[in-house]
């Protein structure tokens, strides 16, 4: 099964992850930065640093953990800058959010989120905040995953390196 475990936010949890509603991380606004710096090819490591809420399924009397504090995935992401936005598309099939949008500014910070879901009428969300500075992005990230009996907010750190 494919798992979230993407990219990047700063945002607290304490707001029970309404920053993580579907039409808000799909409609994020442009920034003010002008050209195509943070254009690129970047090789990261997700690492899960925190889960909130029902994060466990239960099929046939087994329990499977929909998040697990520690776990790493290494990711690869395509990023276009075209002034004001940034898309970024994960590239190893390792995230069911596959596809960030949003804005970034004049200093390298960003805002991007994207939604997906599953065959399994599993929805995810996920929102990213961080920075591009020069070669290296540095992000957190939440991702929430909603299916029946599964309300779970996984936080994450991301750091990586443009080839």
């Amino acid at each position: 099964m494919k798992r979230l475990v993407l990219l990047f936010c700063a945002v607290g949890c304490g707001n029970g992850g309404a920053d993580l509603n579907p039409l808000t991380v799909s409609t994020l606004p442009p920034g003010d930065a002008v050209g195509s710096s943070a254009s690129g090819v970047y090789d990261t490591t997700l690492v899960v640093t925190g889960c909130e809420g029902a994060c466990v399924a239960n099929f046939g009397g087994l329990a499977w953990p929909i998040c697990a504090a520690g776990k790493q995935t290494a990711e690869t992401f395509t990023t276009v800058q075209t002034n004001g936005t940034v898309r970024l598309e994960a590239q190893n099939n390792a995230l069911v959010v596959t596809t960030f949008r949003g804005g970034i500014t004049k200093s390298g910070t960003f805002d991007v989120g994207g939604f997906g879901g599953t065959a399994q009428s599993t929805q995810v969300s996920a929102r990213a905040q961080g920075s591009f500075a020069g070669s290296r992005v540095v992000a957190t990230a939440r991702a929430r995953t909603v299916s029946p009996g599964i309300d779970c907010i996984e936080t994450y750190s991301v750091t990586g390196n443009r080839r």
